[in-house]
Order: C-alpha cells, then structure tokens, then sequence
C-alpha cells in the first residue's frame, strides 16, 4: 500500500448518537496528505461544531511501518491538534512495526481553559481548570501492556467549587521522573477563604506491577498552622484490604478552623494527636475498621485508647477510651454572638 498526495476540500461529515438522539457535525474545509518523497506528512483545517481544529502530523514512510526491512531504524510518529485555545501533541517511535513491540510515545498539554473544550466535548465531565500543562511518557511493557514511563502535571489558579465547595486551587503540581519512582504531589489554595496546602508521594498510578500493587502513602495537609499527616500502607488498593495508615495530626488552636466548620469552634489549644487505621475485613471497609493506639492531648485535657467501628446488621462502635484529665466546658463552642441593632423607628405622629 502507497500513495502520492490526497487532498480533500470541503468535507462535512455527520454522526448521531443512538442513544441520546444527539447529532454532531464535523467539517473539513481543507485536508492533505503527502508522501511523495517517502515520510508521511499531513495537515488539515477542521471545524467541529463552528469550533476551528488545526491537525497536523508527521511519520515516516508507509513501508518502514507495513513492512519494514531488517534492521531498521524504529518508525517515528508525531502530531498535534490545536482547539479551544489549546494544544494537544504525541510524539513516538515503534521499534518493530510488524510485531507491534517497543513503541514509545511522549503526550503532552498546554490548555490555558479546560472549560472552552466543553463544547467540543460535551459528554465529558470537564472540571475548570486553568494553565494546565501535562508531558506524559508512555512505554510497551509487554504483549496487551503499557507502562507510565514519566509524569509531569501542573495546574495554575482554578475554581473548583463544583468539586468541593469553597475550594479555590491556587497551584498543583505531580511528578513522576520514573516508572519505578514516587508519584509526588504539591498544591496549595484556599478552602471557604482559609489558606491550604497538599505535599507528599505515593506511588505511580500505573506501577510495573500492575494496579494491584501495594499502594505507599505520605501525605500531608496544612492549615491554620497545623499539619495532618498519614503514613503508611494499603497492600491491595482495589478491595481496600491490608491498611495500615499512621495518622497524626498538630493544631495550634481549633478555633482557627472556624471557616472549615461553617461556625465558630472550641478555643482548644495545642492540640497533639495520633492512632493507627486499620480495615477490619471485608470488602473496601465493608467489615469496619480498627482506630488503634489513640492518643489526644491539648489545652482541654487528653485521652487515649482503642476503638472499633463494626459494620453489618448491627453496627456500632466498640471500644474504651481513657483520660487523666478533661474539661468539658472548654469543649463547648462559644456563644453565639448578638446581632446588633440599629436604634428603634421614632414613634408615629399623634
């Protein structure tokens, strides 16, 4: 199979969901494709819905992928689309063609707006992000297998309340430099105006060892000068089984969370706190959970113990829990503050 030059003019391509009822229309003002002198070379202007697409790529010659000679060099294969005011590109090689093994592929992102693809894509749930930037390396890893070979994601100041109230996203940003290293993670933005940080690693979200790998976690959440940290382990991700989480947590004075609680809080202070999370069988936490090796102190008092979270016909919680000291009254929001009135309307004329 070979060709010299295809050109296409004026294309209007139509299509109907059969479900939904919903028809779109793709249009081709101008497309061509070349490959007179071996490599493949293509470009084209599309119009989506009214919304102009720009298409352009760039491979190498037909015979290197259909029947390529021994000792080839690996066939390369690169591209991008341009949309909405974003770019969208992959470029790759694939060392042996015929036997479709070792491909290798680089994707990447720049979208200033993910909200003006939503008409383009309007069956797919796009979240509001901004200044989004992504590289993601891709690799064979085996017949029917891939693996994620690199990860590079950054996303600039973005609204997200659809995706949890009062969360504004100030900056994120992942990075995985191998397929054998840590997935780290960093962002920071405000939650209903209360400044929030994200910082920690876990593992790829596609290890060498399959999505059934033992999932590492070292995460931790600052705010109002206080830090919430988990440590540890979940062994099977997918039934939520083998957790073994250390969580520990350090507050200067409750009251500062006031914004998260939606009211005012207990001006409980120098609060120090830590236990261990465990599933307590069963299928994604279906069983329950242990809350081991719990111990609280702070400016009302202190408290230790264990606790158990049964799940089932009859479900409860079971457990004790001790304490040197505790004042209860401290523990007890303030009071709410009176509204303030104006002084009283003058009386009416006799």
């Amino acid at each position: 199979f070979c060709f010299g030059r295809i050109t296409v003019e004026g294309a209007r391509l139509a299509w109907r969901n059969g479900i939904t009822g919903a028809s779109r229309v793709l249009e081709v003002p101008e497309a061509e494709a070349d490959a007179t002198d071996g490599p493949v070379r293509g470009r084209g202007t599309l119009s989506l819905e009214g919304i102009p697409v720009a298409v352009a790529g760039e491979a190498g010659p037909l015979a290197g992928l259909l029947a390529p000679p021994p000792g080839a060099p690996p066939w390369p294969l690169r591209g991008t689309v341009e949309a909405a005011g974003a770019r969208f590109g992959v470029e790759g090689s694939i060392a042996d063609p015929a036997a479709r093994r070792g491909w290798q592929a680089t994707l990447t992102a720049q979208v200033p707006d993910a909200q003006r693809l939503v008409p383009l894509l309007p069956e797919v749930p796009i979240p509001p992000l901004r200044e989004l930037q992504a590289r993601i390396g891709l690799a064979d890893a085996g017949p029917g297998q891939h693996a994620l070979t690199a990860l590079e994601v950054s996303i600039g100041a973005s609204p997200l309340g659809q995706l949890l109230d009062g969360l504004e996203l100030a900056r994120f940003r992942a990075s995985l430099p191998g397929p054998e290293a840590p997935l780290t993670l960093e962002g920071a933005g405000t939650l209903h105006g209360l400044p929030v940080t994200l910082s920690g690693t876990t593992r790829s979200p596609m290890p060498p060892g399959g999505l059934a790998a033992p999932v590492p976690l070292d995460l931790a959440v600052t705010a109002a000068g206080g830090t919430a940290r988990v440590q540890g382990k979940i062994e099977n991700p997918d039934r939520l089984r083998g957790v073994d989480l250390a969580i520990t947590a350090a507050l200067p004075d409750l009251a500062a969370l006031a914004p998260l609680a939606g009211g005012p809080l207990p001006a409980v202070r120098d609060i120090q706190a830590r236990a261990r999370l465990n599933e307590r069988g069963g299928y994604r936490f279906s069983g329950g959970a242990f809350l081991k090796e719990i111990q609280v102190t702070s400016s009302a008092g202190d408290i230790a113990g264990d606790l158990t979270l049964v799940m089932g016909m009859r479900s409860g919680v079971q457990g004790a829990l001790a304490s040197r000291r505790l004042d209860l009254d401290a523990l007890l929001p303030p009071p709410a503050q009176p509204v303030a009135r104006g002084p009283a309307p003058p009386p009416p004329p006799p």
